[in-house]
């Protein structure tokens, strides 16, 4: 529901009216690089950025993401902010579109991984927990549930999916939180960059909610894995 409504229940209501995440408001750049860097004005703000988050005083309960993004994590969008100031467990509940690749090897990842089954309006739960120096992740789409791993390894986020572990270049942008993947490896070995999948996902808030938009392409071939697009708003 959105921001101080009380009344309509959840199932009630369509994602932007069958419209893209982006026509509601959302600005995904699919043409931009994965990481900053693309301008000089880039390059001096990401070198900020990564100088701020080696110089962020955090306590062992400091939020895994308030310690990888510094001083700038303060200048998160509300929603994402309260969503990742994680130091025990939050729960949410909302809703998504879901699109599936159809070609072989894109189906294949998405079924290693267990990404979500196509359907235009599946009921999302997530639940995050942390649990020493790393966070769990859990969720679930339509009734199936996949689950990683997140931990800072040398001041970088990392993602653990089974045994394949990704290494995401955090950073801020027009009020949105963006997870490019830059490195992964199967156990300890690491992976060529040209078997890296392209990950375009963005975190922020619109009218008073948590959006997320998460699409993930093949590596070499760009086909789509997976594309999940939604809101999530605390449970309860």
């Amino acid at each position: 529901m959105r921001h101080g409504e009380t009344t309509a229940p959840h199932v009630q209501r369509p994602i932007c009216a069958d419209r893209p995440v982006e026509s509601c408001g959302l600005d995904l750049d699919r043409n931009q690089t994965d990481v900053p860097g693309t301008s000089p004005f880039d390059a001096q703000a990401h070198a900020r950025s990564v100088t701020l988050a080696h110089a962020w005083k955090a306590s062992p309960m400091t939020p895994l993401f308030a310690q990888v993004l510094g001083a700038s994590y303060v200048t998160l969008p509300e929603k994402v902010r309260e969503a990742h100031d994680l130091r025990d467990i939050h729960r949410f509940r909302g809703f998504a579109r879901i699109t599936r690749g159809t070609r072989l090897l894109p189906r294949a990842i998405a079924w290693v991984f267990r990404f979500p089954q196509a359907h235009e309006q599946a009921p999302v739960e997530v639940s995050m927990r942390r649990v020493g120096e790393t966070e769990r992740w859990t969720r679930v789409f339509n009734g199936a549930a996949f689950e990683s791993t997140l931990q800072i390894r040398n001041g970088l986020m990392t993602e653990r999916f089974g045994w394949i572990t990704f290494r995401l270049g955090l950073f801020i942008r027009k009020d949105a939180l963006h997870f490019p993947v830059t490195g992964a490896r199967l156990g300890w070995l690491p992976l060529p960059a040209a078997f890296l999948p392209r990950s375009i996902a963005l975190e922020t808030e619109r009218d008073g909610r948590f959006v997320f938009d998460v699409r993930i392409e093949a590596p070499i071939t760009g086909a789509l894995i997976v594309h999940y697009q939604g809101w999530l708003e605390p449970e309860g």
